[in-house]
């Protein structure tokens, strides 16, 4: 590299950040670790009593993978505590974990335990419920098809060419806000949701600080097995029991 050259590599995974400076006096290298995993991160430049010119960006395309860049600070976990039914899971950013996925014959229940991460600030900053088929029974897995998507806080999103959906949602007396539904979310708090099947067509019903959702997915592809998975955005689901 050229006097007055400066080439600037920077890549994450998860909490932790290194950054790479490399110009004609040497390679200069650093690690930081960030407060969570939720966030996104940024690198800007600057300096003293120097002009910028000529920056060029570009992305690499390297996947930073676990092992690559050194821990400096443990991992911080919302899910050491109580096991029931599945393993605990942690969801720091939209989706990015599921529970194992639970086959739905004919009535079933969830309960669990929920905890919105420090770092959530938005309503559907809540568990997820989904319904799919997978050969395998997981999120995302061998033969994957979704019919929905049902969000704690009262949203849905739904696969109209596999399914159809029939929802609802509504607010009770004992609803007491979105300031407050975000305060007990993060102070922690018990959740349960039920499932009724009949052939193609499963009911789930949920009923969390006053929002009481109702949906009716029918199923159009037919597969035999049915399967929902709880999960989620910035929040850590832990006790989770079926019945």
């Amino acid at each position: 590299i050229e006097d007055g050259v400066y080439e600037i590599k920077a890549g994450r995974f998860e909490d932790h950040i290194r950054v790479r400076m490399i110009s004609a006096k040497g390679v200069v290298e650093f690690v930081a670790a960030l407060p969570n995993k939720s966030k996104a991160s940024y690198i800007g430049l600057t300096g003293e009593h120097c002009h910028i010119f000529d920056i060029s960006v570009k992305k690499t395309g390297d996947i930073v993978k676990a092992g690559d860049i050194a821990r400096i600070a443990d991992e911080i976990s919302y899910i050491d505590r109580m096991e029931a039914d599945l393993p605990n899971v942690q969801i720091d950013r939209n989706r990015s974990a599921a529970t194992e996925g639970i086959a739905i014959v004919r009535n079933v229940t969830i309960d669990f335990h929920t905890l919105t991460l420090p770092s959530a600030s938005f309503v559907w900053n809540c568990p997820y419920v989904v319904l799919f088929y997978a050969e395998d029974g997981r999120v995302n897995g061998k033969g994957y098809r979704e019919y929905a998507l049902l969000k704690l806080n009262g949203e849905a999103e739904n696969a109209k060419a596999k399914a159809t959906n029939s929802f609802s949602m509504k607010k009770q007396e004992d609803f007491g806000g979105w300031d407050e539904w975000k305060a007990r979310n993060k102070e922690g708090m018990e959740c349960s949701v039920f499932f009724e099947r009949k052939g193609n067509k499963i009911r789930t019903v949920t009923h969390n600080l006053g929002i009481v959702i109702e949906n009716t997915t029918t199923i159009k592809d037919g597969p035999t097995e049915v399967y929902t998975a709880l999960t989620g955005d910035q929040v850590a689901l832990t006790d989770i029991r079926i019945r």
